[in-house]
Order: C-alpha cells, then structure tokens, then sequence
C-alpha cells in the first residue's frame, strides 16, 4: 500500500512538472518569457511557503493557462511578454493561501514567482503571519 502511495504522489508531482506554452502569435522561442516556481521540489520538509502557478490572464481578463480547477498545476510556463494576472496558490505544510498579483514581464528574462509572507503583531507583541503576498523576481 505503501508503494503504491508513493507512486502516485511522484506521479502527480511529474504531472505538475511539465513546462507549459502560452504563444499565440508564434513568436520566436528565445523572445518569450519564462515563469518559474520552486513547487515539488521541498514542498513537504520546508518552512517556506511554496508556489504553484494556477491561472495567469491578459490584460483583457481572458484565462491563458486554459486550465480547469482539476488540472494540474504550473510550476513552469513560457509566454510572450507583456502585463498579466498571476493567481497562485501557496502552500506551507497544512496551510494553503490563493494570492493574484499583477505582473510586467518583459521578453527572454526568466521569472521566479514566489510567496512571500507579512508578519505583524498581534495583542501580545508575538510576532504572526498575517497574510502571504505573490512576488516575483527576475533569475539571472
């Protein structure tokens, strides 16, 4: 039983692996921008939250990921460039936050879309999460 639990979690992890491609103009490939995510790889051991991509839109507000609520989810995706809507869902062991932010990128950098978590204090001065931000930041 066993065995058979742990193949189905590397073969879901596999299946979130699989870089997708957004281009609707055939643009060439080394002028399309790349949005990664760090998901699957220390997702059960780390103290982070852990990013998956789960729905980017235009800026007319039409879904690009043409992905359903059951399908996998996106830890790498190519795309023209240009200003859009990232929803992602953060993972943190038990604790699942969905941010959207809205993102500029520009053509052939490589992105990483990242949770970044805002601490306040609550009524004793203990410092608490409070709420998780989706950032990204340009990888070299």
């Amino acid at each position: 039983m066993i065995k058979v639990l742990v193949f189905l979690v590397i073969l879901t992890l596999a299946g979130c692996g699989t870089p997708q491609l957004y281009n609707p103009n055939n643009i060439d490939k080394h002028e399309l921008a790349t949005l990664r995510t760090e998901a699957g790889k220390e997702i059960f051991v780390t103290d982070n939250y852990v990013a998956w991509i789960l729905y980017i839109y235009d800026v007319n507000h039409s879904e690009i990921t043409n992905r359903s609520s059951l399908s996998a989810k996106i830890n790498e995706i190519s795309l023209p460039k240009g200003v859009y809507r990232i929803a992602a869902e953060c993972v943190k062991r038990r604790y699942i936050a969905t941010p959207s932010a809205v993102f500029a990128i520009e053509a052939s950098k490589t992105y990483e879309v990242f949770c970044d978590m805002i601490q306040d204090e609550n009524s004793s001065g203990m410092a608490v999460d409070s709420r998780v931000q989706l950032k990204i930041k340009e990888v070299k």
